[in-house]
């Protein structure tokens, strides 16, 4: 079990009272002195917190959610986990494989977000109380594979799931694995999975996409599946009109 300690900086941007672009930034430090940098967002911070939005690569990405999402007229907690210069973003998100090393440490870094990160946040900002009903969790290519087996083997902290371009071809496709072992598991957790990949990427990045998917919707189990090609767009340019689309299925659907 890991121990995580953290230091708090704030940096704040925009002059706005209510919806402004304001960061609120966390450094947390484990006990491998591995420092993860938490942004925080909210997205109409005159009203109550109704949702909770965790996104992977956090640095990159919690501007485009963030910017995608400050239509809906809820105020909703967007938590980016992100890195301090640092390489580990391969060993976070990827599962246990034969192949150690730099990978095959999702399993810790799960353990940090539904436990150490989930709590920390909860305190901070007065969220116990938002139902995993409520919480959603994001994550693009090795982020999408994290996101997908975050959802197979600990789906206690978060009912709802945005994958975007998944990296399904991963360690010899390990994730069809996990899929075969854990896919009785969820048959009553009525999760929610929105998958989402470029129509531009690489015909075989498709095509592991389609068969994945193909396998999901054979499931007889409770989860309610999405899936989305993005006609014109690559494996990056697709992410802000997935997210679009991603948001405004949520919404159609009651978990925004």
């Amino acid at each position: 079990m890991k121990i995580f300690i953290p230091i708090i900086l704030i940096i704040i941007t925009g002059c706005s009272l209510f919806n402004s672009d304001h960061t609120d930034v966390y450094s947390i430090i484990n006990d491998n002195n591995e420092e993860y940098r938490i942004s925080v967002k909210q997205t109409h911070s005159n009203k109550e917190i109704e949702n909770i939005v965790f996104v992977l690569d956090g640095n990159a990405r919690i501007t485009d959610v963030y910017e995608t999402i400050l239509r809906y007229d809820k105020n909703i907690l967007i938590v980016g986990i992100g890195y301090q210069e640092s390489t580990r973003r391969d060993y976070d998100y990827t599962p246990i494989y034969i192949e150690q090393g730099e990978y095959g440490g999702a399993d810790d870094f799960i353990y940090f977000i539904n436990n150490n990160l989930k709590e920390f946040i909860d305190s901070k900002y007065k969220t116990e109380n938002i139902s995993i009903d409520k919480r959603i969790m994001i994550g693009h290519s090795l982020g999408g594979l994290c996101v997908l087996y975050m959802m197979y083997t600990e789906n206690h902290c978060f009912k709802n799931y945005i994958a975007l371009s998944p990296a399904i071809n991963w360690g010899n496709y390990t994730i069809k694995r996990i899929e075969s072992m854990y896919c009785d598991s969820i048959i009553n957790d009525s999760l929610t999975l929105l998958m989402a990949i470029g129509g531009d990427e690489s015909d075989a990045y498709i095509n592991d996409y389609k068969v994945f998917a193909s396998i999901l919707y054979n499931r007889t189990n409770n989860l309610q599946l999405f899936v989305y090609y993005i006609l014109n767009k690559d494996h990056f340019t697709m992410i802000p009109f997935a997210l679009e689309q991603a948001f405004f299925r949520f919404s159609e659907i009651g978990i925004l």
